[in-house]
């Protein structure tokens, strides 16, 4: 930490994709918001395309707390919907 930025599995963010440091951001497969990592090349570009909002000063924003994936792995057709990891409560 000696940049200052702080991180887990990913560098922390919030939801504006701003990190713990001035002025630096992270978006993509290195960012983790409230323990969330977005590992989609899909999700980068969104980010991606936030970012270049927020840089631009129009306000925007990812809702990061929720991803998804669709992928094919050899015939079988694969999704991945919202957050694992975690016991939800009803």
């Amino acid at each position: 930490m000696r940049s200052g930025i702080h991180a887990g599995r990913g560098i922390f963010i919030d939801a504006g994709l701003r990190t713990s440091a001035k002025d630096i951001y992270a978006i993509g497969n290195c960012a983790e918001y409230s323990g969330t990592i977005c590992r989609t090349a899909k999700t980068a570009v969104k980010h991606a395309n936030i970012l270049a909002n927020l840089l631009r000063e129009q306000d925007d924003h990812y809702d990061l707390s929720f991803c998804s994936a669709l992928f094919k792995f050899a015939d079988l057709n694969v999704a991945l919907i919202g957050r694992t990891g975690e016991k939800q409560t009803a």
